[in-house]
């Protein structure tokens, strides 16, 4: 070869965009955000499965009561049996993450840890474990980035612990307990020893870039070694006209030998002052998304 068309062979080289192995069978999860008026969207969770999509993740709201206590913002009981018939006998499976909104502080007043998460475990063993009874349950994330309850580790063990007594009598197989903090702070939270996975979720960003992500992936990494756990992503969070490449970006920079259990993708927000189905978190018109996602779930189930 030339000493001409190598420079030429490195300089276009140069140009391409560095493209990092994406990791198809990382499992796609579709996020479902639920408030307590909300029903299952039966034509919506069948235009998923034409996807190939067989994962749910249901977001469910906790607010303040006036004592600074959380409560969880459930639908009524309809509601789950109106899920568990749209979801029966198609090989769904139901993960479940509680969220605060913005517009719903996690502490409305001085509370401690102990005591709230006490509560919570009250609030999730008394009205919200009976509803679920009978659906595909596989996982629950319990809170996403509540900061102010990370430095507490015996609080956490607590709770989880009185969670597993009470899902061992419901469900003859393991239900995974999870947490998601920030991605960006995976490497500040102590308290994974009380959770089956380690669990983290992106920040909503338009554009980041490759070398960040491949950071965060790798301290994740790391993360799941050091403690022998698989990982869990409950938000992708991905955002703008270009979704198709964030969710394949989302899928790169992974070591192939992490148990990575699964990303989930946007959720479908069906009243919230956040949503736009056009650009920005929706993805109900997003067909380019919506196509990238069913090519990698159809890898996934493509046999052997």
């Amino acid at each position: 070869m030339g000493r001409a068309a190598l420079l030429l062979l490195l300089t276009l080289a140069a140009c391409t965009p560095y493209r990092p192995a994406i990791r198809t069978d990382i499992p796609l999860v579709w996020g479902l955000r639920w408030e307590a008026d909300s029903r299952p969207d039966s034509a919506e969770l069948a235009g998923l499965q034409a996807l190939g999509a067989r994962h749910l993740l249901i977001e469910l709201g906790v607010a303040a009561t006036t004592d600074g206590l959380p409560v969880l913002m459930l639908p009524d009981a309809s509601a789950w049996q109106a899920l568990g018939r749209c979801l029966a006998d198609s090989g769904w499976r139901v993960s479940l993450a509680l969220y605060t909104s913005p517009t719903r502080p996690l502490f409305r007043q001085p509370v401690s840890p102990d005591r709230w998460l006490d509560h919570l475990g009250q609030e999730l063993t008394e009205r919200l474990l009976p509803q679920l009874e009978g659906l595909p349950l596989e996982r629950l994330v319990l809170g996403l980035d509540w900061r102010p309850l990370e430095p507490y580790d015996r609080p956490w063990q607590r709770l989880t612990d009185r969670l597993r007594r009470e899902l061992a009598t419901r469900w003859n197989q393991p239900i995974a307990l999870t947490y998601g903090a920030d991605a960006r702070r995976l490497g500040r939270v102590s308290i994974w020893a009380s959770f089956d996975e380690i669990g983290f979720i992106y920040p909503p960003q338009e554009s980041r870039p490759p070398t960040e992500l491949r950071r965060q992936h790798r301290q994740a990494d790391s993360l799941c070694a050091a403690w022998g756990k698989p990982l869990f992503v409950a938000q992708a969070n991905l955002i703008g006209p270009r979704k198709a490449e964030q969710l394949e970006t989302r899928l790169s920079f992974w070591s192939d030998s992490l148990p990575h259990r699964g990303l989930t993708l946007n959720t479908i927000y069906p009243r919230s002052i956040w949503r736009d189905s056009t650009t920005w978190f929706g993805v109900a018109t997003d067909s380019l998304f919506r196509l990238r996602a069913a090519q990698l779930l159809q890898t996934q189930m493509r046999p052997e």
